[in-house]
Formats: C-alpha cells, sequence, structure tokens
C-alpha cells in the first residue's frame, strides 16, 4: 500500500522485452527498502514482441496495458487514466519508445513531475530492417536526455562519456552500475544440465547466455570453437538464447561438422543453474554497455572471456576477473580458450576473483541504495527542473 508521503514514481516500459532493461525494472522496486518511495511500473504491450511475462510478473505494482496493433490507440486513454490516478511526483523512462511515452505524459497528466531516465545504450538493431529507424530512434534518445530529462542514470562510465560527448550536462548524467542478486547455489545443477546437454563430467563446456542476434557477436565464438575442437576432443560448446540469427548460426554449426560438439539450448529462464554447468563463460559481443550477463558469469566464478567493448571492462579486467579480447576476433577467442582449457589453475583463480568482485562492486544491494538516493535528490528538485 503506498504512503501519501512517499515519493511517487511512475516507471515506463514500452514492451517490456527480454533482456537487461527488463531485469533491471524488477530490481528498481527495490527502493522501497531504502527510502520512503513507491514505484508503479506501467507496460505497454504490442502483439508481435516477446514480452518477458516471467520478471513481469513479478513486478509488485504493475498495469499492464495492450494494444493490438499499430493504429490502435486506446493505451492513450489507459496510461492518461494511470496518471490521473497515480499523481506521480517523478517519470521515469526506460529506452526509445518510453521516452517518447514520457513526452505524452507530460500532456496528458493535470500535475508536473519531474521526467528522468535511465540509460543503457544505443539501439543495436537485431535485423537489417531494423536498421532504418536506429539512427532516429538514437537521435530521440540523445535529445531527450539532453533537453527534457532531469537527470539521467547511467549503467556504466562508458554510457556517462558517450552522452557527454552528445552534450549533455554532466551534472545531470549519474553512474550507478548495474547489479545483480546473490542466488543459492542448486548443487544438484550442474550434472543435471550436462547431462541433458550430452556433455560429461570430464569434459570442458564453454559456453554463452545471450540473444543470438548480430550484435552479440556469437558467430565469432562459434568460428572460434571450429579450431578449438579440432584440436581439444574434450570440449564442447553451448549456446543458451534465441534470436534472428538462431537458424543462421544453427547452419554454421553444420557446416563446420560441429553438430556432436555445440548445444542448442533455445530461451531459458534457469541461467544461473546453467552457468554453474559451464567451465568458461564467453562473451564475444561487438558492443555491451554494463551487460548482465558478464555480471551473471562473474557471480557464478566462471573463467572468462569478454570482448574489449563497451563497460566490459569496468567489470572484469583482463589478467585479473578475465582474458579480453578485441571484437570481430575469432583467432583472438580461439586463443584465449586454448590458454584456459590448457590451464585449470588459471580458470580456477579467475573464476574466484570474478566472484569476489562481483561481490564487492556489482551486487543488487549496492545498485539499488545508490538508485534510491538518487529518487530522493531529484524529488527535492523544483519542477520545472530547467
Amino acid at each position: 500500500m503506498r504512503d501519501d508521503k512517499d515519493i511517487r514514481v511512475l516507471s515506463l516500459f514500452w514492451n517490456f522485452t527480454v533482456g537487461g532493461i527488463a531485469q533491471y525494472a524488477a530490481l528498481l522496486e527495490g527502493v522501497s527498502e531504502y527510502a520512503p518511495i513507491s514505484i508503479r511500473s506501467i507496460s505497454v504491450l504490442g502483439p508481435r514482441h516477446h514480452a518477458n511475462h516471467a520478471l513481469l510478473n513479478e513486478l509488485n505494482d504493475k498495469v499492464i496495458i495492450s494494444r493490438s496493433g499499430l493504429l490502435d490507440v486506446r493505451w492513450l486513454k489507459a496510461l492518461r487514466k494511470e496518471l490521473r490516478v497515480w499523481r506521480p511526483d517523478i517519470v521515469m523512462s526506460h529506452g526509445f519508445n518510453s521516452h517518447f511515452m514520457a513526452r505524452i505524459c507530460a500532456v496528458l497528466s493535470d500535475k508536473p513531475f519531474r521526467p528522468v531516465c535511465s540509460y543503457h545504450g544505443l539501439y543495436h538493431p537485431p535485423t537489417s530492417a531494423r536498421r532504418l529507424v536506429a539512427g532516429v530512434y538514437n537521435r530521440f534518445t540523445e535529445g531527450y536526455i539532453r533537453r527534457r530529462a532531469c537527470s539521467t542514470i547511467a549503467v556504466a562510465e562508458y554510457c556517462r562519456d558517450y552522452l557527454l560527448g552528445h552534450g549533455v550536462d554532466p551534472g545531470r548524467v549519474q553512474v550507478i552500475h548495474n547489479g545483480i542478486p546473490q542466488v543459492e547455489k542448486n548443487i544438484l545443477a550442474r550434472g543435471k544440465l550436462r547431462s541433458e546437454w550430452g556433455v560429461s563430467q570430464d569434459e570442458i563446456l564453454v559456453g554463452v547466455a545471450s540473444r543470438l542476434d548480430p550484435v552479440k557477436g556469437v558467430e565469432y565464438l562459434v568460428n572460434a570453437f571450429k579450431g578449438v575442437a579440432a584440436r581439444n576432443e574434450n570440449v564442447k560448446l553451448v549456446l543458451i538464447g534465441s534470436g534472428s540469427l538462431d537458424e543462421n548460426l544453427r547452419s554454421r554449426v553444420t557446416m563446420h561438422g560441429l553438430e556432436d560438439r555445440v548445444v542448442f539450448t533455445g530461451f531459458r529462464t534457469d541461467i544461473a543453474d546453467c552457468l554453474d554447468a559451464m567451465d568458461i563463460f564467453v562473451l564475444p559481443s561487438l558492443a555491451e554497455y554494463h551487460s548482465i550477463g558478464l555480471l551473471e558469469a562473474m557471480r557464478a566464478g566462471k573463467a572468462i572471456i569478454a570482448t574489449n567493448v563497451g563497460g566490459n571492462t569496468e567489470s572484469a579486467r583482463h589478467g585479473q576477473e578475465a582474458l579480453i579480447v578485441p571484437p570481430a576476433d575469432s583467432n583472438a577467442i580461439e586463443a584465449s580458450l586454448e590458454k584456459l582449457i590448457a590451464d585449470k589453475e588459471l580458470r580456477i583463480r579467475f573464476g574466484v576473483k570474478a566472484r569476489e568482485r562481483y561481490l564487492e562492486e556489482f551486487t543488487v544491494n549496492q545498485m539499488i541504495k545508490h538508485s534510491a538516493e538518487w529518487f530522493v535528490n531529484i524529488a527535492q528538485q523544483p519542477i520545472p527542473c530547467r
């Protein structure tokens, strides 16, 4: 139950699709444990988008507005109703469409509010057809943050630097790294999943948990694994996730003759268990900002190979918690895999250090505490903010 003295935050999402932003939303509700803040999440769901219903169901205070198609604008009436009922002090948006919703809220609301947002990085289109709109999405987002948002949470220093380079006032961007909750280890998961995937206990399992989209660079991992598999009979690869490149990657595996060495699991929600089943985690992304998948691998205490993009090195550092390689470089991934496969002690050391760094820097409690302080500070600012 909301207390009338609480800071009222309306958190906006368009489609609530699978990815880091959905996880971010589910965790953000925890700010109420640190300050008198109430968050209500509004998600407008279209008919053809793959919403993350598992995380959506975890939200404590949510409103789901469905739309039947592009021409269905009845969601505007539902949004206006929620604004008048909730009467938010702060409206927080996440991503291009949600920023657009926030601008509409400014017109529909009969009470002024402070617009803020989170910034998780550039929009990278999953298909060639979407490339036509990517520039529009990114320019609108940058303009909204520069001219409209009172303040923005950037999830990595890399993101903040990018925004400052595009004219955003440094005083209106705060870095709060993503954090993820600690999980209780399922001691049976490793054996169960490896058996399910046809991986024996003495084999070394390399893996990635990611959307199978071009920006994630998984094809470079598959190409690297071809040479690794030829020289190491005791190594297998597991690809956890789904996406636009699913069929392309399966064809690539078949072309390389690796059908019996590569496992496709499809989309899964038991990522912590899947990571426990791995020995080496590879993040071959061509672009990242502050990768939740990388944090999950650190939490699991895995030996890690990651590309030198975005905020990856803000999480795992080369030679300390991981081996860092250039993006789009299958040879570098292959060489790093060979190094970790040959040196069990190095794998163990990297895994221990990765978990230690997660516990020191990237737990959800740290993220939520800093976010709560940020909300309280925003609520004390005058309306309008500029």
